[in-house]
């Protein structure tokens, strides 16, 4: 069974802040980076469920070789992508920490979260 998967207009952001700033370090590392994205992306229309549930129904799946985190939810046989996040732990909490707003039962938007992406 595929699942679909919806990528939320933050998560687009994300993804394209992150491959600009590693197109800015090495020519050719941001399409790189993208193209990881993109294979963690498509596993998740496989098997979104290998990830475990890390807060409340929000998962997240880790791009390894850049050291991100896809946060997602599943939800039936849908997978919706939330953000993109650098997988660096916040220093002072000792982990990546985010609120959660519900805006509708379909959807969540992830604030305040930290980003130490670029430093």
């Amino acid at each position: 069974m595929s699942f679909d998967v919806q990528v939320r207009r933050a998560a687009e952001l994300d993804v394209a802040e992150a491959q600009l700033w590693y197109e800015t370090q090495r020519s050719g590392l941001g399409a790189e980076f993208h193209s990881e994205v993109s294979r963690v992306i498509d596993r998740l229309a496989e098997t979104p469920l290998i990830y475990k549930v890390v807060y409340q129904d929000i998962r997240r799946a880790i791009v390894h070789r850049f050291q991100y985190l896809i946060w997602y939810r599943v939800l039936g046989e849908v997978v919706i992508v939330l953000a993109c996040t650098h997988g660096r732990q916040d220093s002072q909490q000792g982990h990546l920490s985010f609120s959660v707003e519900a805006t509708k039962a379909d959807s969540i938007r992830l604030i305040n979260f930290s980003r130490n992406c670029f430093h």
